[in-house]
């Protein structure tokens, strides 16, 4: 879902990190800043942000934060990447979602992925952002449902 990982963007990074101050302040004005910030003003309603602020607010997100930085920080993201060349081992079936208006992933990174994996279906998902289950949920299950029958 919305995938990225073959290279390592800054700006994208960075754009992240920004929202990592939200699990040392749970609040919901930094909760809904979050999601603001990965799928636009216009998408955004009250259940999505009470998902991230709930998210923020499990004890254990204070001490996974330091593990969540790892693919943002230009020292250690090569850490957290996979090569092209090792997704092209994988054999299992894989479904790669991407939304096809995807502001913080760019859906070319779901193509290349996509590419990579010799057993990979893609779905580009029309009229999507960032979260296909939030914006378009009975078409993302279905989409899964088949996959997994398929499968």
């Amino acid at each position: 879902m919305s995938p990225s990982g073959l290279h390592f963007d800054l700006e994208r990074a960075n754009r992240i990190l920004a929202n990592h101050d939200a699990i040392a302040n749970p609040s919901w004005e930094a909760s809904k800043k979050v999601v603001t910030n990965l799928w636009g003003d216009a998408a955004v309603f009250d259940d999505m942000v009470a998902c991230r602020q709930a998210i923020f607010k499990q004890p254990e997100m204070a001490g996974a934060k330091k593990h969540l930085v790892v693919p943002h920080l230009a020292e250690t993201a090569a850490l957290s990447m996979t090569t092209a060349e090792e997704f092209e081992t994988v054999t299992a079936p894989v479904l790669v979602v991407a939304g096809v208006e995807d502001k913080t992933h760019d859906p070319k990174a779901a193509r290349e992925l996509a590419e990579a994996i010799p057993t990979a279906r893609l779905v580009i998902m029309e009229g999507c952002d960032h979260g296909p289950y939030f914006e378009k949920p009975e078409e993302f299950n279905r989409i899964h449902l088949e996959f997994l029958l398929e499968s």
